[in-house]
């Protein structure tokens, strides 16, 4: 009888041995499982991401996560300037897409090292304005003279600029002669503009900035970067990346800035 309760303790300690491993197994797996799992934030913006999820970016997106079977990137679609505070607030893991500027917005994000993308930025007026590039570069802007951008990107420019998290709006009102420009990327206000058939707008070059992704600063904000990096050289590697973003060859001319693009004078 003291021999058969020895060797059931032996027995019950090896299950209890066991059960533990088994659990700690389980915990280290699950970790492994969630620090690869990655959201991103996207900003809703006219052909790059919509809130119905189509999209260049959301595609970009979705190719990045068929990069790697071991990572799982989801993402939401959000008004820009939301989307980079919910990377800084930690609902998502990084944010596409922002300028190279000195101020974001938030303390606690930065800009990744590297580009993904080249933004032409542009100055909409009516045809019958008068207002110039020049005159926002020497910020020498009667009170009177209002411009009109996304909310996110107020603290790019040197001079006072109206902020709003709707485009379409902006492009409106500008039609309605209730603001005196529009200063926006390209291709976003292009497409408002021709999707709204308007017409008597022209548009004036006013810089090419390098799109980056938002992270958070510290470790995390650099393991995630990397990751990042990664799947993107390997799209890179398969010919993939330009399907998404096509790069500016540097022997490609531009306008300059201030230049007006005759293509667009009138839409």
């Amino acid at each position: 009888m003291k021999r058969f309760s020895q060797e059931h303790r032996h027995y019950m300690a090896l299950k209890c041995f066991l059960a533990l491993l088994v659990t700690f197994s389980s915990l280290i797996t699950t970790s492994e499982v969630q620090a690869q799992k990655l959201v991103a934030s996207i900003a809703e913006l006219p052909g790059l991401a919509e809130r119905n999820q189509s999209g260049i970016l959301t595609e970009f997106v979705k190719q990045l996560n068929e990069q790697d079977e071991e990572c799982d990137i989801t993402f939401i679609i959000a008004p820009f300037k939301r989307s980079i505070m919910d990377v800084s607030s930690g609902w998502a893991d990084f944010q596409l897409p922002m300028l190279n500027t000195d101020d974001i917005g938030f303390d606690n994000v930065r800009l990744s090292r590297f580009k993904i993308d080249e933004v032409r930025f542009a100055l909409y007026t009516r045809e019958d304005s008068t207002l110039t590039v020049n005159d926002l570069q020497k910020n020498q802007l009667p009170g009177s003279i209002k411009i009109a951008t996304d909310s996110a990107h107020t603290k790019v420019f040197p001079f006072p600029v109206e902020e709003s998290s709707c485009l379409t709006c902006i492009v409106k009102r500008l039609h309605a002669g209730w603001i005196d420009g529009v200063l926006f990327a390209e291709k976003e206000i292009d497409s408002i503009i021709r999707e709204l058939k308007i017409t008597g707008i022209k548009k004036q070059h006013f810089r090419t900035y390098d799109g980056h992704i938002v992270l958070p600063k510290g470790k995390k904000g650099d393991k995630i970067e990397a990751r990042l990096e990664k799947l993107i050289r390997k799209l890179s590697d398969r010919g993939l990346l330009n399907n998404f973003f096509h790069f500016r060859p540097s022997n490609e001319s531009e306008l300059a800035e201030g230049e007006m693009s005759s293509k667009f004078n009138d839409y």
